[in-house]
């Protein structure tokens, strides 16, 4: 099964890194059939290495996930020190295709509206 790198782990805490990381990708599950591993940095197949990190974060599925969905997928991990709710219905509109109008926004407070365009 490919491993796609979502995130290099930093040696300083890894483990709160891939924490906060999984859970900013908790929605993705429904719509993207994905595990989320962590795997030695040393045999990821990429041009240059991370040499602040030991491991990566990385999404194991058995088919090579579309670009689109990569995309945001690695958004939400990118914002994994924001607000969980403002991530969740962001990276719910990004993968149904969903209109970021009904993304509703007041007081802090973020309600998604699954509705397609």
């Amino acid at each position: 099964m490919p491993h796609t790198l979502l995130l290099h782990l930093p040696r300083s805490d890894p483990d709160r890194h891939a924490t906060l990381a999984a859970q900013a990708l908790k929605p993705a599950h429904d719509f993207v059939h994905f595990t989320i591993v962590r795997v030695p940095s040393h045999i990821l197949p990429t041009a240059m290495r991370d040499t602040e990190s030991d491991e990566a974060l990385c999404a194991q599925t058995a088919e090579k996930l579309s670009s689109p969905t990569l995309k945001s997928l690695r958004w939400a991990v990118h914002k994994r020190f924001a607000e969980t709710e403002q991530t969740h219905a962001q990276l719910l509109c990004d993968l149904t295709g969903g209109d970021e109008s009904r993304i509703k926004r007041k007081h802090g407070r973020v309600k998604y509206v699954a509705t397609r365009a």
